[in-house]
C-alpha cells in the first residue's frame, strides 16, 4: 500500500475504535458524523491507492480539518488533560492523538513532499 493510503486508513481505524468506545457516551449526532467521516476516509483510501490526485488533495484538506477541529474542541482538550487518570480515557486519548494529529500531520508532510517532487499543477490533475 502507498504511504498516503496507509495514513488515511490508520486514521479511520483510530476514529472507528474511538467512536465505538464512545458510543452511548456522546450524542447520537456526533457518533453518526464520526462514522460518516470514517466512510469518507475509507473511500479516499481506496482512491488514493488507485493514484487519484484529487483524492490525495482532499485527504490533505481533511488532515488540516482534523487537526484544526480537534485543537478547537473543548471536549478533546479536556480529555487530554485527564490523560492517565483512567485506562479507558487514556486509550481514547491515544486514539485521538494518533487519529487527529499524528496520522494527519504525517499525511500533510508526505503530501507536500509529493507535490513538490512532482511539481503538480491544476492542469496536471485532469
Amino acid at each position: 500500500m502507498k504511504p498516503l493510503s496507509v495514513l488515511l486508513l490508520s486514521s479511520s481505524i483510530c476514529l472507528a475504535l474511538g467512536g465505538s468506545l464512545l458510543m452511548g457516551s456522546v450524542p447520537l449526532g456526533l457518533t453518526i458524523s464520526t462514522y460518516v467521516v470514517i466512510l469518507v476516509l475509507l473511500v479516499l483510501t481506496y482512491l488514493v491507492e488507485r493514484g487519484n490526485r484529487i483524492a490525495e488533495g482532499i485527504g490533505a484538506l481533511m488532515g488540516v480539518l482534523a487537526i484544526v477541529s480537534s485543537s478547537l474542541s473543548q471536549a478533546h482538550l479536556s480529555a487530554l488533560l485527564q490523560f492517565g487518570s483512567d485506562l479507558r480515557l487514556s486509550l481514547l486519548d491515544v486514539l485521538m492523538v494518533l487519529g487527529f494529529y499524528v496520522f494527519p500531520a504525517t499525511y500533510l508532510v508526505l503530501y507536500a513532499r509529493e507535490v513538490k517532487r512532482k511539481k503538480w499543477t491544476w492542469k496536471s490533475l485532469k
